[in-house]
């Protein structure tokens, strides 16, 4: 795990199941001076060949699968189920940003993992002035960010009450 003082934070970026602007998401993700960043396919992810998958500090979730993991299927795909149910299990941030919140539509531990129950009935909206306000800024996931503004597409969906 990275220092608070002198490492910069490992950050896996999981993907796939949509595409998105690639160099826009390096920018991103560039842009902050703190951060090292790894982005990887969700069967990379899942297989970790490299047996790193725990070492992250912070996992970012930028998919959009919506088949449920089964563990059956090709060989790199037979992991997936696995490695995300380890989630939560191992001291790493978990961040599941923009769509990645409907993924996995009808998978209870996903909709869990989210806080929102029923992920296949949902609204959306283009071109949305956005205020992101850092509740956390001493936390290592969010250490010197600031609060911003941005253009997005936002997400309606019924809140996970249990």
């Amino acid at each position: 795990m990275a220092s608070c003082d002198t490492e910069k934070i490992r950050v896996a970026i999981v993907t796939g199941g949509h595409p998105f602007d690639v160099p826009a998401l390096h920018r991103a993700f560039r842009s902050i001076p703190d951060v090292d960043f790894y982005p990887q396919h969700m069967e990379d992810f899942a297989t970790d060949v490299a047996g790193i998958r725990d070492t992250y500090d912070v996992v970012v979730f930028y998919n959009f699968h919506q088949t449920t993991p089964t563990g059956e299927g090709p060989w790199h795909e037979q992991k997936m189920k696995e490695a995300l149910e380890k989630l939560g299990t191992t001291p790493q941030g978990i961040v599941v940003l923009h769509h990645a919140i409907l993924a996995f539509p009808r998978w209870d531990f996903w909709s869990d993992l989210v806080g929102i129950r029923d992920r296949q009935i949902f609204g959306y909206f283009f071109d949305q002035q956005i205020r992101v306000e850092i509740a956390m800024p001493d936390h290592p996931i969010t250490r010197g960010l600031q609060s911003w503004e941005m253009v997005d597409e936002t997400y309606t969906c019924l809140l996970y009450t249990s």
